[in-house]
């Protein structure tokens, strides 16, 4: 079985989870130092600027991981059924997406006009974008809260029960490893208000939180593409 092979010289041992956890919560701490004059002023923390492009960066790493992971995968490949690389394709095309809405799709860089259609009128930012849409602009901060709490907290944590683990192999549902959970936790407090109040710091917080976001998104693919079938909590054990 796949679960027999663990990748040589690694093991998801509490010193890394303990360590990234302590990195975190000191990111968090820190943000007033870093923007203690607001976000207006902060030039990091502004629209189209070096923060949002590493963010798109960092979605684009993490869906080439995702790609790398998948190629790489036996739990896939054992499986023998082509229908398990429909998890692999999913954050492929998600991660892409996400990268892609981070820059409007090469505008905020090439500096074309947005097209004069009906769909981007409606565009809060007059952007070539989803993600400023009016229709999502009321949804997508529900949204991103549940996919964080979803996707970087729970499941995680469920996959260590051995019911879930098995689920998890058998239809190859990627599942972030339990080192990044923290990082997740961390980008939850601030992006929903539990660490900094928007009537203090503005939409700051919101840029910080989603830099977390992506850098999770992004650890998840790269761990995924160097420990082989990590994605499948396959380093979690040597006897699963």
């Amino acid at each position: 079985m796949p679960g027999d092979r663990p990748e040589k010289g690694y093991r998801s041992d509490y010193f890394w989870s303990t360590a990234i956890a302590v990195l975190t919560t000191i990111a968090v701490l820190v943000y007033p130092m870093i923007d203690e004059t607001g976000p207006a002023e902060s030039p990091w923390l502004r629209e189209d600027n070096i923060i949002e492009n590493a963010q798109a960066v960092m979605f684009l790493i993490g869906a080439l991981g995702i790609l790398i992971a998948g190629l790489r995968s036996e739990v896939i490949r054992e499986g023998g059924a082509k229908w398990r690389y429909w998890g692999i394709a999913f954050w492929f095309l998600l991660l892409f997406v996400f990268a892609g809405e981070e820059i409007s799709w090469g505008q905020r860089i090439i500096g074309w006009q947005t097209p004069d259609w009906p769909f981007f009128a409606d565009n809060v930012q007059d952007q070539t974008n989803l993600h400023n849409h009016e229709l999502l602009q009321q949804t997508k901060g529900t949204l991103i809260k549940r996919f964080m709490i979803i996707f970087g907290m729970v499941m995680p944590i469920a996959a260590v029960l051995p019911l879930f683990k098995g689920l998890m192999r058998y239809f190859a549902i990627p599942v972030l490893q339990l080192h990044y959970v923290s990082v997740f936790v961390g980008a939850y407090l601030v992006y929903a208000n539990l660490v900094y109040s928007r009537e203090e710091f503005g939409w700051g917080p919101i840029e910080y939180a989603e830099t977390f976001f992506a850098f999770g998104l992004m650890m998840f693919g790269v761990h995924g593409a160097i420990i082989r079938d990590s994605i499948f909590g396959i380093d979690r054990d040597g006897d699963a």
